[in-house]
């Protein structure tokens, strides 16, 4: 976990500088917050058929088997979510979407990560992630599109159930996730001091509070 955050730093350094370097560092080792939605699909009663893809529309995806075969092009597509890629060499996987040969959406599917913990996710429930649509192709429905590949995906692997976040006032986002079939379940927020102990405030009408080691 330390040399993850390690190369992650080194990450940030190099790509945008000494101060957003610290500011992670210290965030990190010292104090952060987090406030986020959680939603939930029941994927044994998902019966949407699975996407149509426009024409023009390609879909790739990546996991384990085949992470060798991303491409440079790829990696500066996904930017600082790059970091994610680690994942793959365990369960993770990364959907790309083209179209008219220009990356235009990506989003991953995670499952045993810090970020479960922090939510307190039950281990082994996947969550959809780190989604994004290039400037040049929002407004498509490419975002709507990727939500429900993964969870046709999901749902071939016989998963019972799939989570995602978003932040609360990303309300584009959480018209999406809505239209794919998630439902609102709680919003956290976490307060996350010295790398390892979090507070956490959960919510759906009240609030119930809850401390843990991550």
């Amino acid at each position: 976990m330390l040399l993850k955050y390690y190369h992650r730093l080194c990450f940030i350094f190099h790509r945008k500088g000494i101060w957003p370097a610290a500011q992670f560092l210290l965030s990190r080792l010292i104090f952060r917050m987090l406030v986020t939605l959680l939603y939930e699909i029941d994927l044994t009663h998902y019966t949407e058929p699975k996407p149509n893809l426009d024409h023009g529309v390609k879909l790739l995806i990546f996991a384990r088997q085949n992470a060798n075969e991303i491409t440079p092009e790829i990696k500066e597509f996904l930017g600082d979510d790059q970091l994610f890629l680690d994942g793959l060499a365990q369960k993770d996987v990364l959907f790309v979407l083209e179209r008219d040969g220009q990356y235009a959406n990506f989003g991953f599917i995670v499952y045993e990560t810090r970020q479960s913990k922090i939510l307190d996710v039950e281990p082994g429930i996947p969550i959809l992630c780190n989604d994004f649509t290039h400037p040049n192709f929002r407004g498509q429905g490419l975002h709507v599109v990727s939500l429900k590949l993964r969870l046709d995906w999901l749902r071939d692997q016989k998963t019972a159930t799939a989570l995602i976040e978003v932040h609360p006032k990303n309300y584009a986002s959480q018209k999406g996730i809505e239209k794919a079939g998630f439902t609102f379940v709680k919003k956290v927020y976490a307060f996350i001091f010295f790398f390892k102990f979090a507070l956490l405030a959960v919510g759906k009408k009240g609030i119930t509070y809850k401390a843990k080691i991550i």
